[in-house]
């Protein structure tokens, strides 16, 4: 039986290690002014989500947004483009109220220091979405121009 605890405890460590699976985006210490914004950002869009705040959520996305969704369930595989983009996230919001972002597995910061790129896990309900978003700064905030599903 010790062994069993003991592998459960190091899987466990080996999860949050490599994979980032157990806690939420609002767990997660920002390393620096750039992913603290950037983490603000995502954090504003999962409310906009979740609030079926539709203009909140446009607010959040560049204007010409693209939505990458490459597994079926959430979204319909394929590529949606500008105006689209609100629209899958409307949809998906029907059949799944709610949305979480999980820790984050991967942030890159890219030259000159207006773009970024964020990997999360996505829930909606009991689906959960690896998800990549590319984020750029628009002004004095940061907007989402790709969000990637796979």
């Amino acid at each position: 039986m010790g062994r069993f605890i003991g592998f459960g405890f190091w899987g466990f460590l080996l999860c949050v290690a490599l994979a980032g699976c157990y806690g939420t985006l609002r767990d997660y210490s920002p390393r620096s002014e750039i992913e603290g914004q950037v983490r603000q950002s995502l954090l504003e869009f999962e409310q906009a989500y979740n609030a079926h705040d539709k203009a909140m959520l446009g607010r959040c996305l560049h204007g010409e947004p693209i939505l990458v969704a490459e597994v079926a369930g959430v979204f319909t595989p394929g590529e949606s483009l500008d105006g689209q983009v609100l629209q899958a996230f409307f949809s998906a919001m029907e059949k799944f109220p709610k949305m979480s972002l999980g820790e984050p597995t991967i942030f890159m910061t890219l030259e000159p220091g207006d773009r970024a790129v964020l990997e999360v896990i996505s829930a909606f309900g009991p689906e959960r979405l690896p998800t990549k978003f590319s984020m750029m700064r628009d002004g004095d905030r940061w907007v989402i121009k790709k969000v990637l599903y796979y």
